[in-house]
């Protein structure tokens, strides 16, 4: 049997050029609603871009619910590839009370954005309430 070796490279190239880390950007989303309208929100959003990859951090904040129902509609800052999506995240719900649920993200085309709906399915809206939240998915370029 022959024997296996592991080789390490003890060399350095002579020149050796890195790309720079991505920075994050900052992105105020449109912040919708299924049906009805949402009265007044907030939210902010940080995106890293790394080639097609798109890396999102960002809570929204209703403050006033209006007559809104349904998902709750994020606007993102490039659309998905490929079509559909099939990609979802994670997010919590913080209610004022101090109380955490869980939601789920998905990501559509058209209108390209965040749908966001409680872990079954039902609509998360209410005020006053912060939804957190974190996704990675792909766009074309």
């Amino acid at each position: 049997m022959a024997s296996r070796q592991i080789k390490y490279v003890t060399s350095t190239p002579a020149s050796l050029t890195l790309d720079p880390p991505p920075v994050y950007q900052s992105f105020f989303p449109a912040i919708s609603s299924e049906t009805g309208t949402l009265t007044t929100t907030a939210g902010l959003t940080r995106y890293q871009k790394v080639g097609t990859l798109i890396v999102l951090n960002g809570y929204v904040t209703i403050i006033n619910a209006g007559t809104a129902g349904g998902y709750l509609a994020v606007s993102i800052p490039f659309p998905p590839s490929p079509s559909p999506p099939a990609v979802n995240g994670c997010g919590n719900m913080f209610n004022n009370d101090g109380s955490v649920h869980g939601v789920t993200l998905s990501v559509y085309n058209v209108p390209f954005g965040l749908a966001i709906t409680k872990y079954d399915g039902t609509s998360p809206i209410a005020a006053p309430m912060q939804y957190a939240y974190s996704i990675t998915y792909e766009t074309a370029s």
